[in-house]
């Protein structure tokens, strides 16, 4: 227990410095004494990824991954009974999310997503590991899968523990989906999607203007001659809000 406490009040200390170096140094020193603690080791990740240090955060990720992984096996059994359980299962699905993200800016689609499958033996219907497992099978050219887990992503938006604004989840997997169907060639049910992602964030650009795109296939169906036109007007005016936004 002192040293759990002594763990827990260095990693405290670190949100009072922003020198990544400094809290790495702190850290190390919390190491020689509780080198199994998967806390620590979660959090020394993240600060080396601050620094891009992509070898060390690998390393971290998967101890905390491992240590975890013990802990639920020995100290309760696997069988999540627990009342600590589900906060375990949580981090160790937080930290498959981390590692498949680093392998996905390495365009490593198999390592990316074996991590995210892995993620989904512990939540199958984790909406922010569906999403992008989703968008890994999209770069993989698997776009039945892919609708597969956007759908699943969707149905279970309001289960997410580590997007903290499921509403903005929503909106991405409506629009990730409305993608997947203008790749498959049909674009009135990609408009309808990304109709749906735009009624919950209007001011996201990307749906609106994939709804743009798509619209110019469609445009023989559409008896409105301004309908066009006023797209044009409306996503003009975003711009310029958007660029108000950012100064």
């Amino acid at each position: 227990v002192a040293k759990d406490l002594y763990t827990i009040a260095h990693i405290f200390m670190t949100n009072f410095s922003t020198d990544v170096e400094e809290n790495l140094d702190l850290l190390a020193n919390v190491m020689t004494v509780n080198p199994c603690n998967y806390k620590l080791h979660f959090v020394i990740a993240y600060l080396y990824s601050c620094i891009n240090d992509t070898e060390n955060t690998l390393q971290h990720l998967k101890l905390a991954i491992g240590i975890i992984d013990l802990e639920l096996k020995s100290v309760y059994g696997g069988s999540g009974a627990h009342k600590d359980a589900k906060a375990l299962q949580q981090l160790k699905v937080h930290c498959l999310s981390k590692l498949s993200e680093i392998y996905h800016m390495s365009d490593d689609d198999d390592l990316t997503s074996y991590y995210l499958l892995e993620a989904l033996k512990v939540f199958p219907d984790d909406p922010d590991i569906n999403n992008q497992l989703a968008i890994t099978y999209v770069s993989m050219g698997k776009m039945d899968k892919a609708i597969q887990h956007y759908k699943n992503g969707i149905k279970h938006v309001k289960n997410t523990f580590i997007t903290s604004d499921s509403n903005l989840l929503l909106a991405s997997l409506y629009a990730n989906l409305g993608s997947v169907y203008t790749y498959e060639i049909n674009y009135k049910t990609a408009i309808e999607y990304f109709d749906k992602s735009l009624e919950l964030e209007p001011r996201v650009m990307i749906p609106y203007a994939n709804k743009l795109f798509n619209t110019h296939y469609i445009l023989h169906t559409i008896d409105d001659p301004m309908y066009l036109a006023n797209l044009h007007r409306g996503i003009n005016k975003y711009y310029k809000d958007m660029v108000m936004h950012y100064k």
